[in-house]
């Protein structure tokens, strides 16, 4: 099977969501839009990263105050103050909701956003978060297994479908989308690489998210993706490739090579070094390079988090120089 001609580059970006000033994120949002973003992104945590859990307080503690938007509210207000640009989730995690309830929230985000919700629904892995959340504390492998069983619920309900669903971890009676989505059914992105979530992509994504994981691992999960859609009879070509990208871009490389450093302290030093080695980084020129290899290989979207420097200077340069080379 050859590699698929990718369409377009599609080019996304995350929402400022650890803030508690909505004008300055609203604004933001706008300034994106105008930038040539194709997509703004929200992701689906209670606490940041840093707040899963504090030394002394047991493993289920999330501390600190520090603020953080909820996901499907912001976008809501997003979809207010702009008109083109797609509003997704990166990913929304299942262990927070019904499934059937999530569904619901997507097909009126589509109706307040006039069609350009891009659900992406993802098993999540702070286990302390889910704790301090009210939600059950399951291990790796069975989220991964309950995201299969909520894909097989949400994917039917925003094509319009009625639902009833008798699963291990879900059920539903009877559940339906009214209004159904604007898009019937909208764009279903799904993040993960392990092999029941490639499975569950397999059977119901429009889009796959590859984790920040970058080349090698890339075209490792593709391959692995593609003998699920075969397994099926499905098209691997009907399927978009996603990368979510933590990108450091500056006018120099030394510039560049310091926003490493930064998201060593914000993500761990073995997630930055899987960006130095392999991700997306540098002067314009090298993050154009390394973005064509990923185009090569038909991964034509991109999920992205600015580090280093100034985020609002990073996302315009990539804006002003990256974005129209590749169009």
């Amino acid at each position: 099977m050859g590699v698929p001609t990718p369409p377009r580059p599609h080019f996304g970006t995350s929402l400022p969501q650890a803030s508690a000033d909505w004008p300055a994120v609203a604004e933001e949002a706008r300034r994106l839009e105008e930038l040539g973003y194709d997509s703004l992104w929200a992701s689906d945590h209670m606490a940041t990263p840093s707040q899963y859990s504090v030394p002394g307080e047991g493993a289920g503690a999330v501390g600190g105050q520090a603020p953080l938007l909820e996901a499907w509210t912001l976008l809501a207000g997003v979809a207010g103050v702009t008109r083109r640009v797609e509003l997704g989730t990166n990913c929304a995690n299942i262990m927070f909701r019904n499934p059937a309830v999530e569904a619901r929230q997507i097909a009126t985000l589509d109706h307040i956003s006039g069609g350009r919700v891009v659900p992406g629904l993802g098993s999540g892995y702070a286990t302390s978060e889910f704790i301090a959340y009210g939600s059950p504390p399951w291990r790796q492998w069975q989220r991964v297994r309950a995201l299969s069983e909520a894909l097989d619920i949400v994917a039917p309900l925003l094509a319009g479908e009625v639902v009833t669903y008798e699963g291990r971890y879900f059920q539903v009676r009877g559940a339906v989308c009214a209004p159904p989505p604007l898009r019937c059914p909208p764009p279903l992105l799904v993040g993960g690489a392990s092999e029941t979530t490639l499975r569950a992509s397999a059977r119901h994504a429009t889009i796959w998210n590859n984790p920040p994981l970058y080349e090698p691992a890339l075209e490792r999960n593709l391959e692995r993706l593609r003998g699920h859609c075969s397994e099926i009879g499905r098209d691997p070509d009907e399927i978009e490739v996603s990368q979510r990208a933590r990108i450091s871009i500056a006018e120099t490389h030394e510039a560049a090579r310091a926003g490493l450093d930064e998201m060593a302290r914000s993500v761990g030093r073995q997630a930055a070094a899987n960006v130095e080695s392999d991700g997306i980084w540098g002067t314009p020129e090298r993050v154009c390079e390394r973005i064509e290899r990923h185009l090569a290989m038909g991964c034509g979207h991109f999920v992205i988090d600015f580090y280093g420097g100034d985020r609002g200077e990073s996302q315009e340069l990539f804006a002003r120089r990256v974005i129209p080379e590749l169009r």
